[in-house]
């Protein structure tokens, strides 16, 4: 009897703690498949360099050579790849409930390859940490509240990997200018006197990113068709994805938003700015 009741006591914290060592070690696991991309981004090989020549976009629209002309001077040293630091807000909800956090994140962008993208909340009570992927041909968002609870975990899927893909066509725009240029295939049409969309050639096929620009160049708005379930329906479909920045920054030549605010539904009046972030770290490599 006695040993029948030291049994049952002892089950259901044994449970717990195979549970946590097990939900533990998937999320070392993730982090360790995190770390094993970004020194592989280390380790690449670096791409020759050339200078940047007002002529490469002599033949663009008005508008995209405009964008060029604000975003990268003459004789500037054409690096695409950037490494970042962040801090901002990101929201779980909606515009009546947005339910944002302040967090701090690191990102890399290759554009031969995607991104990776490392997130921590800044503070109690709610601590979350994990990382938004897309690279080479694999996709993943896996989020954990206090480290042991998954409370996002996405990816593996076609869907997924188009979804993904949209937001690193959109921060190419916003922080990676160079990787916009003709020479590297990407292919620009008018929309009108200050906007241009540029044609984008990827796996999953043709993707456009439109630009729009002050007088100065300046972008004022980035906007593409993604391929996204953040509707009503949680239907996956294209619908509009974009956002605003709100300040620059020239790093080694190149002029990048600083600051930008990002969300489903752009330009409609479903419109959800959930991404708000301030770079605090740039760094072309």
């Amino acid at each position: 009897m006695s040993f029948k009741l030291i049994y049952i006591w002892f089950l259901p914290p044994l449970v717990l703690v195979l549970a946590a060592g097990t939900l533990y070690a998937l999320n070392m696991a993730d982090k360790w498949q995190l770390q094993r991309i970004n020194s592989s981004a280390q380790d690449m090989a670096t791409p020759t360099v050339e200078q940047y020549d007002p002529q490469m976009v002599a033949n663009l629209p008005k508008a995209a050579q405009r964008y060029f002309a604000f975003s990268i001077q003459p004789g500037t040293q054409l690096q695409a790849r950037v490494r970042l630091q962040m801090q901002g807000e990101l929201g779980l909800g909606d515009n009546d409930k947005p339910n944002y956090f302040e967090f701090t994140a690191r990102q890399i962008i290759v554009p031969e390859k995607g991104f990776t993208w490392a997130l921590r909340s800044k503070g109690f009570p709610m601590v979350i940490g994990g990382s938004d992927v897309m690279w080479g041909d694999q996709s993943w968002t896996r989020f954990w509240l206090y480290g042991l609870v998954p409370v996002a975990r996405e990816g593996g899927t076609k869907d997924h990997f188009r979804a993904a893909e949209g937001r690193y066509l959109i921060e190419l725009a916003a922080w990676s200018p160079a990787a916009l240029l003709p020479q590297y295939g990407v292919e620009w049409e008018e929309v009108d006197a200050n906007k241009a969309r540029a044609w984008v050639t990827t796996s999953t096929g043709r993707h456009g990113i439109e630009i729009s620009v002050d007088e100065r160049g300046a972008p004022t708005a980035y906007k593409i068709e993604r391929w996204s379930n953040a509707n009503p329906a949680s239907q996956f479909q294209y619908q509009p994805f974009g956002g605003t920045p709100e300040r620059f920054v020239d790093i080694d030549g190149m002029q990048i938003a600083q600051k930008v605010i990002v969300g489903n539904h752009f330009g409609t009046p479903d419109y959800f700015p959930f991404f708000k972030a301030e770079l605090t770290k740039i760094e072309f490599f």
